[in-house]
């Protein structure tokens, strides 16, 4: 494999952008259920083969087909596992591309093209085309949370299911490799406490949302 072929690969992985920064533009909402202790963002995804934004499934979706268009002689393969960097360890999960023949990495969330050997990636399961279907709800349980963007300083930006606050909702700051804080998202000394600029239209977008109190069991569309 020449450094051409994985200088390729870059380019065309280089077109996307990780963040899901489709909730900016479309009419998302917003439910909890105290009782489930979960949270339901209607319309937070969209796997749409034509995006350029999103989080790992997504891109993961996006690049496929550009790349097996420009490689028919490999089978690309979808993966879920873990990176290095963000989502370490069991408990994390992250969507990425294999290429079988050649045992690389592709993943347009993070710019990488890597062997696997070398790339600190695990790949836990290869997904059936049947697991590539997402669904564009986001259901949250309690304690978990899900990325919005990556600042330029390289923390990720995530919104989290805490019951723990009346919102329900908190915003997570999560630095490479380190423990991530958390704070309400209705705190008022939120910018003051994160101070990444690049959260603040994600926050404010979620700020504005009337969020929707219910009883009955929250599923994905």
């Amino acid at each position: 494999m020449t450094m051409t072929y994985i200088d390729k690969l870059k380019d065309i992985i280089s077109r996307y952008w990780y963040g899901q920064y489709n909730i900016l533009e479309d009419d998302i909402r917003i439910q909890i259920n105290p009782a489930q202790k979960k949270v339901a963002i209607r319309k937070f995804y969209r796997h749409d083969a034509n995006t350029l934004t999103g989080t790992c499934s997504e891109l993961m979706n996006a690049a496929y087909r550009p790349i097996r268009m420009k490689y028919p002689e490999y089978k690309i393969l979808c993966a879920e596992g873990n990176d290095p960097k963000y989502f370490p360890c069991e408990g994390f999960t992250h969507h990425f591309l294999v290429i079988q023949q050649t045992g690389f990495i592709v993943d347009p969330s993070f710019g990488i093209v890597q062997p696997i050997s070398k790339s600190g990636y695990t790949v836990r399961r290869i997904l059936k085309n049947k697991d590539t279907l997402f669904p564009r709800d986001l259901i949250m349980r309690n304690n978990v949370y899900v990325p919005l963007c990556i600042a330029k300083d390289g923390t990720l930006i995530g919104l989290a299911a805490f019951f723990k606050y009346d919102s329900a909702l908190g915003i997570v700051a999560h630095t490479p490799n380190k423990k991530f804080n958390i704070n309400d998202l209705m705190d008022s000394g939120l910018e003051e406490k994160l101070r990444e600029p690049e959260a603040m239209p994600f926050i404010e977008k979620l700020r504005s949302v009337n969020v929707e109190e219910t009883f009955e069991r929250l599923n994905a569309d």
